[in-house]
């Protein structure tokens, strides 16, 4: 086993990453990696997973049951609980989950455009996976949350339901998509 490979696994398991592009992580990590591996992309995919959950939570303690985060919400763990198991297939531990310190907006067109930015930029994550080669089981799944991420732009442009109560726009699906 190389150095690199050893940093790379002590790294995921003690939650240090990212090695992989200075202090980022996710989405901003991916952009910065020409050329990742396999396990890069899992652990940029699941490291963006959990800070859009930590987000959306943290809206949600804002604005209690307001579309499109409420729904999207349940989206973010089903993908988290999409990607684990392709860790265990590709023979690798699943990195730890980090804190995650978020900003709550001020307002509700903020959160709206936090929440649609995010999608902009998680499918543009996933376009540049899936031009590379992958697994079968990898691709299939970045395909659905690449899917998913385009269902909850839809969400976030339509504008959910104003910042509070139950909503009422749209919740972008069923929340099994992102």
């Amino acid at each position: 086993m190389t150095r690199i490979q050893i940093l790379f696994i002590a790294g995921l398991l003690f939650g240090t990453l990212p090695l992989f592009g200075a202090d980022k992580t996710g989405q901003a990590a991916a952009a910065e990696t020409k050329n990742p591996t396999v396990a890069q992309m899992l652990t940029y995919a699941i490291q963006d997973e959990w800070a859009a959950r930590a987000e959306y939570r943290a809206i949600l303690k804002k604005w209690p049951d307001a579309r499109p985060f409420s729904n999207i919400i349940n989206a973010e763990q089903s993908h988290i609980d999409w990607l684990i198991p392709l860790f265990k297939t590709q023979g690798l531990p699943v990195p730890v989950e980090p804190k995650t310190e978020v900003v709550v907006p001020t307002d509700w067109a903020k959160a709206l455009a936090i929440g649609a930015e995010a999608e902009v930029l998680n499918i543009a994550m996933y376009d540049k996976f899936l031009k590379l080669t992958l697994p079968a089981d990898v691709r299939s799944v970045f395909e659905e949350l690449k899917r998913g991420s385009e269902n909850h732009l839809r969400a976030f442009k339509n504008g959910g339901g104003g910042g509070g109560g139950n909503g009422g726009g749209n919740g972008g699906g069923n929340g099994g998509n992102r």
